[in-house]
């Protein structure tokens, strides 16, 4: 705290602004050191805003995923075989009720940190009642989850999309939301920022063993998460910008749910576990494999702390570099 306030007070910052950064609706009491680690484009048009509106945020949560890694044997070698490994894994108790919560106090937590740098800062309850807005098309449930399901860019898993509310489950046109809400936010004289948050949990890692002899190829699986972060925000002038952290942000939570061997990955088997109408084989401490199927029964209050503490973390660095550029 004391090196942060520090900081801002040599970037000309008043001292009470370096304070109210660190105000929002979420208490990281481990804050993680993130500076440095978010890229900033765009940070000039900071100065000229006056009026953000944030009328949404979305998590993506990891709820399914594999990785496969591939050993490839050369003709010159002893042993030209090659050595392959696949590693699945489902998630259990991820959900609607739990993970909007999630997004709702990721969304509340980057409104109230924005606004202790000077700006004032709109959302979906200030503008719900515009036409515009609620003829605005909303993501549909995906039949086995629930909730809307979605990609991330790189990543082969399957993601569940966390909205703060189910009206705030806007579904933007292919231009994005900033297109989406171009005619309110010209209405409003607002910029349009949309706060986007990447979950993963559990992960998996490969590993190749060269012998002299013979390959082989791993899968491991561990029960710890990554956060991501990418903000992006357009003026109502239309010049735009992101804040996006650096890669994941990997040391959130190391033990977010129990691990154990999986009948399947399917969203069948994942409800059935959430229900407690089917159960994990123990594994012990043998999680690696040539090939497996996993299954993480998350530990609520664990998973909660981790996507909080990375969540809020961000949402602190980036209120620091805003009102840094506020400032200039």
């Amino acid at each position: 705290m004391q090196r942060l306030f520090l900081t801002l007070a040599l970037l000309g910052i008043p001292g009470a602004l370096a304070s109210q950064v660190q105000q929002g609706t979420v208490t990281v009491a481990d804050p993680i050191a993130l500076d440095g680690r978010i890229q900033l484009d765009g940070g000039k048009h900071f100065k000229g805003m006056t009026k953000i509106l944030v009328p949404t945020a979305i998590i993506r949560i990891a709820t399914r995923g594999s990785l496969t890694v591939v050993n490839q044997g050369r003709f010159f070698d002893s042993d030209s075989r090659t050595a392959k490994a696949k590693g699945r894994f489902v998630v259990a108790g991820l959900d609607k009720e739990f993970i909007q919560g999630l997004a709702r106090q990721a969304h509340d937590d980057f409104v109230a940190r924005l606004r202790t740098t000077g700006y004032t800062v709109l959302t979906y309850d200030d503008v719900k009642d515009s036409p515009e807005v609620a003829g605005m098309k909303r993501y549909k449930p995906d039949g086995d989850y629930g909730v809307p399901t979605g990609d991330v860019v790189g990543s082969k898993n399957t993601y569940l999309m966390a909205f703060p509310s189910d009206g705030q489950a806007i579904d933007p046109p292919m231009q994005g939301y900033a297109w989406g809400f171009r005619k309110v936010a010209k209405e409003l004289d607002a910029t349009i920022i949309v706060p986007e948050y990447v979950v993963d949990a559990p992960l998996l890692t490969g590993a190749k063993k060269h012998g002299a002899s013979s390959r082989g190829a791993t899968v491991s699986v561990f029960p710890e998460m990554l956060v991501s972060a990418y903000v992006p925000f357009n003026t109502s002038k239309g010049a735009w910008g992101s804040l996006r952290t650096k890669g994941p942000i990997g040391d959130v939570a190391d033990d977010v749910g129990t691990m154990g061997e999986a009948r399947d990955d399917s969203p069948k088997f994942a409800n059935a576990l959430s229900a407690g109408l089917a159960e994990l084989s123990s594994l012990g401490a043998d999680l690696q494999a040539k090939s497996g199927t996993w299954g993480m029964k998350v530990n609520r209050p664990a998973y909660t702390a981790g996507v909080l503490r990375g969540i809020g973390s961000f949402n602190m660095e980036a209120a620091r570099i805003i009102a840094a550029e506020k400032a200039k």
